[in-house]
C-alpha cells in the first residue's frame, strides 16, 4: 500500500504539471502566431525607426562586403576593415546636415593624425638614418628613434585626452587620430618610410562616402523635420498644460498641481534640437532663427506652471470649494468647450470672475492651436506663410485686460476682517497666496500673448533653401544673433542658448570674467558681493596667472587628459622594447588600445557602463562573425553578405537607435566587422584566431583603463554631485544676500534704495552649478563604491527642490535673460513696491533668515554627516514679518495692496522646508553609520519622523510659545543697531558676543512698527546640549569621501 501510495502521488504531481505545461505551451503557440502581426503594427507605428534601421543594416552589408571583396583588398591597403569601422562610426541614423557634420568631423581627425603622424616619423628619419630593407633587425633599430615614438605617442594622446574632455562634440576627430597613430607609429618602428596616407587616406575616405551616400539616397532627413516635430509636440503639450491649469483652478479647488513632466520633456528635446542646429546643415522653408522667441516663451510659460504647482504646494489649508460650486462651474465648462471649438467666444462678463478666467484660459488654448497650424504651414505648405493670416491677439489682449479689472476689484472689495482674519475673514496668508495664483494667472496669459507675436514673426515663401549651421553664420558675420525682442533672449535651463554650447562639466572650475570698474569709482553694493578686484595692473596680471595655475591644478580636463596619456602609453610601450613590435603585430595588439580608447569615459560610473557595454558587444559581435564565417566555410562571400544584412544588420540597427544600448550596438558592429574581415582575408580564412586574438586584447584594455581611471586622479561622481549641490546653494545664498542689500536704504537719502546694477554673475553662477548637478546624476547610477548604497533619487529631489527655489527667487521671466556675465538681471524678489506690491520692515530679516538656512544646508549636505541642530528660524521670521505687514495695513488702512510678494515669500520658505526635508532624509538614509543608530537612536527617528517646526507645529503653538501676538506687535523684533538676531546669518561685517551674530548698526528703517522687548531664548529653542554626545571624527578628510 504505501507502493501504492507513492505512486498515485507521483501520477498526481505529473499530471498537475502537464496541467500547468499545457496552457503556457498554448500561450507561446499563440504569441508566435501574433509575432508577425505584432511586428508588422511596431513597423507601422514608427516607420522613421524602421528607416533608421534599414539603412544601418545596407551600411553593415555594403561595408563588409567592400572590406571582404579580393579585387578591393589590395586596393585598401594594410588596413582594409578601417573602411567598415568608418562606416560604422559614421552609420547614417540621422539628418543628412548631421551626417555631412560628423564626416566631415572624422575626416579631420583622421587627416589630422595623417599629417601628425608623418611629421613625426619624419623627424624620427632625422634621428636614426635609413636601414636597408634586408638589414632591418631589432638590434638595428636605435633606442633613440624608439624612444621618439612612444614619446610622440604618448604626447598625442595627453591632448587628445584634453580636447576629449573639454569638447565632447569633437569626440569622432580623436577617435580616428587616434587610431591612424596607434596603427602608423608603431609599425613605423620597423618602418623608415614616413610617407603612409596610402595605408589609411583611400579606406576611410571610401567608408565615410559610403555612409553619406546611403544617407543622401535611402529616405534622406533633413533637421527641420526634427525641429517641427519638437515645436509641434511642445505646443501639444503647452495646449495639455493650459487646459490643467484652469481645471485646477475651480474643479481641484487649488489643490491639485499641475503634471509638467510631459511639457518639460518636450521642451527639454526642443532645446537640444535648436542646439544641434548651431552645427548642422539644414534645408528647409523656415529659418531655425525664427522659432527660437516661441521657443522661449513655451520655456517661460513651463517656468510659470512650476511655480504655481510651488504656491499650489504652500496653499494655507483653510480655502474650501463647496461641491455645488463645482457643480456649475463643470457646467460651464461644457458650454465653454462648445464655444470654443466653434472659434466664437463671447465677451465675459466683468462681474463673473470664473468666468472670465475661464474665456481667457480657452482664447490662450485657441491661440496655440492657431500658433500650431502656422507652425504647420510654414514648413509643409508651397506657399509658405503667405496665405496664413497673422494670429489675431485682440482677443486674448481683451479678455485678459478683463481678468486682471475683475481682479483688481476683488482687491477693492476686501475689508479690514480679511485682513486681520476675524470671524468669516479670510487672513493675510489666504489674500497673499490669491494674489500670486492671480499674478500667475495673468502672466500665463501675457506668455501666451508673446508667443502669438513671435509666431507672426515666423516667415515662409515656400520655396526650400540651404541653411548653413549658426555657428558658421555667426563667423561669417551673416547672423547678428536671434529674431527675438530686445528684452528677452532663447537662454533657458533646456539649453535654448545662443552662447556657445559647452559641456556642463566646463561649468564646474569656470572663474567670472573680470569685471571692469573705473579707478576710484565708489563702490556698490552688488561689488562687495562679488568681491570685485581693484582695476590695477600688476594686480590684474597677478590674479590672471593665479587663476590659470588654479584652473590647472584642479580641472578636471587635465587630469582626464593625464590618465588617458598613461593608458594609451602604458598598453603601447610593449612594442617599443626589442623585438616585441613583431608579435605585437602579429596579435593585433593594437584592439586593445581601441577597447582601452572606447572604455576610457570622462567619469567613473560612465568608464564601468562602458566597459560592460564593451564586453557584451565585442563578444556578441565577435561570436556572431565566427558563425557566419562557419555558416559561409570562408569561401561564399555572397552568403556572408547576406547575413550581414540580415539578420545581423537589423540587429545592430535597433541596438544603434536606441540610446540605451548605443555603445553595446556599435561594439558590436565594430566587433562583427573586424573578425569577419581579418578572417574572410587571411590566407586559411582563420576565424579562430581572429576571434581568439579579439578575446584577448579585450580584457587587457579595459583592465587598465579602469585601473588607471580609478587609481589616477579618480573622480568620485557621487562626491562631486554633493559638492555641487552644495555650491549651488552657496552662490543662491550670495544671491539672496545681494537681494538683501537691495533692500537697503542709502546713507544719504532715507528714501531711496540702493540697487545693485548686476545680478547676473550670481544667477549664471547658480544656474551653472545646477547644470553641473544634473549631468553627474546619471553617472553616479553606474558608479561602484564600497559606500553601500546611493540615493539617486534623493539626489534628484533635492534637484528639484533647488530649482523650484532659483525659479522663486530669480523668477520665471527673469531666470530668461540676462544670464550671461555682466548682463541686466534683476531678480523678482528686488523692489516689490516698484511692482506694485506692498513690503513692511523686517522682510531683509526674512532674507537673511533664508539665508543661513542656505549655509546651514550646503555645510550638511557638504559633510555628509547627519548632526542634531536646530530647526529652521525662517518660518517663525515670516510669521513675524506677516504679523507685521498686517499691522501697517490695519494702521494705515490699505485694504486692496497686492500682497504677491508676500505669497512668494511663503512659497520659498515652504520650498526651503522641503529642501530641508529632502536632505534630511538623504544623509539619514544613506550616510549614518549602524553604530550611530544603535547609540542614537532618538537622532535617526527626530531624521525621519520630523520636519521643519513650521510644517509640524501649528501657529497658534508657535504663537504660545515664541511669544507672538497675532493682533499685536510682534517681539521678536528689535533694532538692529542694539540687539543680535536670533537664528539668522547675516554676512556682513557683524562680532559675535555670546556665541551669537550681532549685525553691524545701521539707522532704523522709517515707518517701523513700535519695537517690543526682546524674548529671551527658552530652553526648548535654545542650542542642543552636546555634551552627551561624543561623536568621533571620522578618520580621513569628508571632502574625500561619496555623499
Amino acid at each position: 500500500m504505501p507502493g501504492l501510495k507513492g505512486s498515485f502521488s507521483s501520477s498526481m504531481v505529473s499530471s498537475t504539471i502537464t496541467s500547468k505545461r499545457i496552457p503556457r505551451l498554448g500561450e507561446l503557440k499563440t504569441k508566435a502566431s501574433e509575432a508577425p502581426q505584432n511586428v508588422w503594427k511596431w513597423a507601422k507605428s514608427n516607420p522613421r525607426l524602421v528607416k533608421r534601421i534599414i539603412k544601418c543594416a545596407v551600411t553593415l552589408a555594403a561595408a563588409v562586403t567592400l572590406t571582404i571583396t579580393p579585387p578591393l583588398v589590395s586596393f585598401h591597403g594594410k588596413n582594409p576593415f578601417l573602411l567598415g569601422t568608418t562606416a560604422i562610426y559614421l552609420f547614417p541614423n540621422k539628418s543628412v546636415g548631421g551626417q555631412i557634420v560628423l564626416t566631415l568631423t572624422a575626416w579631420a581627425g583622421f587627416l589630422s593624425g595623417l599629417a601628425y603622424t608623418t611629421l613625426v616619423l619624419f623627424l624620427a628619419t632625422l634621428v636614426q638614418d635609413n636601414v636597408p630593407h634586408h638589414a632591418i633587425s631589432p638590434q638595428s633599430i636605435s633606442a633613440a628613434r624608439r624612444g621618439m615614438l612612444w614619446a610622440a605617442f604618448v604626447f598625442g594622446a595627453f591632448w587628445c585626452g584634453y580636447v576629449r574632455s573639454k569638447h565632447p562634440r569633437l569626440y569622432l576627430s580623436i577617435v580616428f587620430f587616434m587610431i591612424v597613430n596607434m596603427f602608423a607609429l608603431i609599425r613605423g618602428i620597423s618602418n623608415f618610410n614616413f610617407v603612409v596616407y596610402r595605408d589609411y587616406f583611400y579606406v576611410m575616405i571610401i567608408g565615410g562616402c559610403l555612409s553619406m551616400l546611403i544617407s543622401l539616397c535611402l529616405w534622406p532627413e533633413d533637421h527641420s523635420e526634427v525641429l517641427k516635430g519638437g515645436v509641434n509636440k511642445a505646443l501639444t503639450e503647452a495646449r495639455q498644460v493650459v487646459l490643467e491649469v484652469e481645471k485646477s483652478l475651480w474643479s481641484k479647488g487649488l489643490g491639485g498641481v499641475v503634471d509638467v513632466k510631459g511639457l518639460s520633456g518636450a521642451v527639454k528635446g526642443l532645446g537640444l534640437a535648436f542646439r544641434e542646429t548651431d552645427y548642422e546643415i539644414s534645408l528647409a522653408r523656415v529659418d531655425a532663427r525664427c522659432l527660437m522667441s516661441l521657443a522661449s516663451k513655451l520655456e517661460t510659460l513651463l517656468d510659470l506652471v512650476k511655480v504655481y504647482n510651488c504656491g499650489v504646494r504652500a496653499r494655507p489649508v483653510s480655502m474650501p470649494v463647496s461641491s455645488g460650486e463645482l457643480d456649475e462651474v463643470a457646467a460651464e465648462e461644457e458650454e465653454d468647450i462648445e464655444r470654443q471649438s466653434a472659434h466664437t467666444p463671447e465677451c465675459p462678463s466683468e462681474t463673473n470672475k470664473r468666468r472670465a478666467i475661464s474665456f481667457a484660459f480657452l482664447e490662450a488654448v485657441r491661440i496655440i492651436d492657431i500658433i500650431s497650424d502656422r507652425v504647420q504651414d510654414a514648413y509643409t505648405s508651397k506657399n509658405g506663410t503667405q496665405n496664413s493670416p497673422p494670429v489675431d491677439i485682440a482677443g486674448i489682449e481683451r479678455n485678459r485686460q478683463a481678468v486682471e479689472e475683475w481682479l483688481v476689484q476683488e482687491r477693492d472689495k476686501r475689508t479690514d476682517s480679511d485682513i486681520l482674519g476675524l470671524q468669516n475673514g479670510v487672513g493675510l496668508e489666504e489674500l497673499a497666496f490669491i494674489d500670486l495664483i492671480n499674478s500667475i494667472i495673468l502672466e500665463l496669459l501675457d506668455t501666451v500673448y508673446a508667443a502669438a507675436r513671435s509666431s507672426n514673426r515666423i516667415t515662409s515663401t515656400g520655396k526650400l533653401r540651404l541653411f548653413l549651421p549658426r555657428r558658421f553664420r555667426k563667423i561669417v558675420g551673416e547672423e547678428k544673433g536671434p529674431i527675438l525682442p530686445t528684452n528677452s533672449r532663447p537662454t533657458t535651463s533646456a539649453g535654448l542658448s545662443t552662447s556657445p554650447t559647452r559641456t556642463e562639466y566646463d561649468y564646474e572650475f569656470e572663474s567670472p570674467p573680470e569685471p571692469q570698474d573705473n579707478e576710484g569709482a565708489e563702490v556698490s553694493p552688488s561689488e562687495i558681493v562679488l568681491l570685485r578686484p581693484q582695476n590695477k595692473w600688476h594686480t590684474t596680471v597677478a590674479l590672471s596667472i593665479s587663476r590659470s595655475l588654479s584652473s590647472i591644478k584642479r580641472s578636471r580636463h587635465v587630469k582626464y587628459a593625464i590618465k588617458f596619456a598613461i593608458v594609451m602609453g602604458v598598453l603601447a610601450s610593449p612594442a617599443f622594447f626589442g623585438a616585441n613590435y613583431i608579435w605585437y603585430e602579429e596579435m593585433r595588439a593594437q584592439w586593445a588600445l581601441i577597447s582601452a580608447m572606447i572604455a576610457m569615459e570622462t567619469t567613473r560610473g560612465m568608464t564601468f557602463r562602458t566597459a560592460g557595454m564593451k564586453v557584451c558587444g565585442a563578444v556578441g559581435g565577435g561570436i556572431f562573425a565566427f558563425i557566419t564565417m562557419e555558416i559561409s566555410g570562408g569561401t561564399k562571400i555572397w552568403v556572408n553578405i547576406l547575413l550581414t544584412f540580415f539578420p545581423i544588420g537589423f540587429l545592430v540597427g535597433f541596438l544603434v537607435n536606441n540610446p540605451k544600448w548605443l555603445k553595446a550596438g556599435t561594439v558590436f558592429a565594430l566587433a562583427f566587422n573586424i573578425v569577419i574581415g581579418v578572417g574572410q582575408t587571411s590566407i586559411n580564412h582563420n576565424t579562430h584566431a581572429a576571434l581568439a586574438r579579439r578575446l584577448i586584447t579585450l580584457p587587457i584594455g579595459l583592465m587598465v583603463a579602469m585601473t588607471v581611471h580609478v587609481g589616477i586622479f579618480p573622480f568620485h561622481a557621487r562626491a562631486q554631485l554633493g559638492r555641487a549641490i552644495a555650491n549651488t546653494m552657496d552662490w543662491l545664498h550670495h544671491l539672496l544676500y545681494a537681494i538683501e542689500l537691495s533692500s537697503e536704504f542709502s546713507p544719504t537719502d532715507y528714501s531711496i534704495k540702493v540697487a545693485p546694477r548686476e545680478f547676473g554673475d550670481v544667477i549664471n553662477q547658480a544656474k551653472r552649478r545646477v547644470r553641473y548637478a544634473n549631468s553627474l546624476v546619471p553617472a553616479t547610477r553606474y558608479e561602484i563604491s564600497l559606500a553601500g548604497y546611493f540615493p539617486s533619487d534623493r539626489f534628484e529631489g533635492v534637484l528639484d527642490r533647488l530649482g523650484a527655489v532659483l525659479l522663486l527667487i530669480v523668477g520665471e521671466t527673469g531666470i530668461l535673460r540676462g544670464t550671461r556675465a555682466g548682463d541686466s538681471c534683476i531678480p523678482v524678489l528686488v523692489g516689490p513696491a516698484s511692482k506694485g506690491m506692498v513690503e513692511a520692515w523686517g522682510r531683509e530679516q526674512l532674507l537673511a533668515s533664508l539665508c543661513n538656512d542656505l549655509l546651514v544646508l550646503s555645510h550638511t549636505l557638504a559633510a555628509r554627516l547627519y548632526m542634531p541642530r536646530h530647526h529652521s528660524h525662517s518660518a517663525i521670521v515670516l510669521q513675524g514679518y506677516t504679523n507685521t505687514l498686517r499691522d501697517t495695513l490695519f494702521n494705515e488702512s490699505v485694504t486692496d495692496a497686492n500682497l504677491a510678494d508676500l505669497g512668494r515669500l511663503c512659497t520659498l520658505v515652504n520650498e526651503m522646508n522641503l529642501l530641508r526635508d529632502e536632505i534630511d532624509s538623504l544623509i539619514v538614509q544613506s550616510r549614518i553609520s549602524p553604530k550611530a543608530k544603535d547609540m542614537f537612536p532618538e537622532m535617526v527617528a527626530a531624521a525621519v519622523g520630523s520636519g521643519c517646526l513650521s510644517r509640524t507645529t501649528t501657529k497658534s503653538r508657535q504663537d504660545v510659545e515664541l511669544g507672538f501676538s497675532r493682533a499685536g506687535t510682534p517681539g521678536w523684533l528689535t533694532p538692529r543697531c542694539t540687539t543680535p538676531a536670533v537664528g539668522m546669518a547675516t554676512p556682513r561685517s557683524s562680532t559675535s558676543v555670546g556665541g551669537m551674530v550681532t549685525p553691524r548698526c545701521s539707522t532704523p528703517r522709517l515707518n517701523a512698527p513700535a519695537i517690543a522687548s526682546p524674548i529671551p531664548r527658552s530652553p526648548t529653542s535654545g542650542a542642543i546640549s552636546i555634551e552627551n554626545w561624543k561623536v568621533k571624527k571620522p578618520h580621513r578628510d569628508t571632502e574625500d569621501r561619496d555623499p
